[in-house]
């Protein structure tokens, strides 16, 4: 093999390395969630800096995709539900922690 057939990169090879990353995202997401879940019940600890991490990558993802004008339609209305959903958690969270129930 020479040097040229290592450095070549075709779409199939661009495809399976972006659902690579997909698929690594997706089982950090979950590790996170699970962890978050754990620390909640078995720690008793906080979690507020794992849901940031979780807000944070979402953010950077959705962030990069605006940038490349990459967002479609579909994936719009579901990141404003996403994000409605986020504000209703802290609003809840807010409350609960003022309530002093958590």
């Amino acid at each position: 093999m020479n040097i040229r057939e290592i450095g070549q990169r075709d779409e199939r090879t661009v495809a399976v390395e972006n659902a690579s990353c997909k698929w690594a995202y997706l089982f950090i997401l979950f590790a996170i969630g699970i962890d978050i879940v754990y620390r909640v019940t078995v720690s008793k600890e906080s979690v507020v800096d794992l849901i940031f991490l979780v807000i944070a990558g979402a953010g950077t993802r959705i962030a990069y995709q605006a940038s490349q004008n990459a967002l479609s339609r579909p994936s719009r209305k579901a990141m404003l539900f996403r994000l409605v959903g986020v504000i209703i958690a802290a609003i809840i969270a807010a409350i609960l922690v003022i309530a002093k129930v958590m």
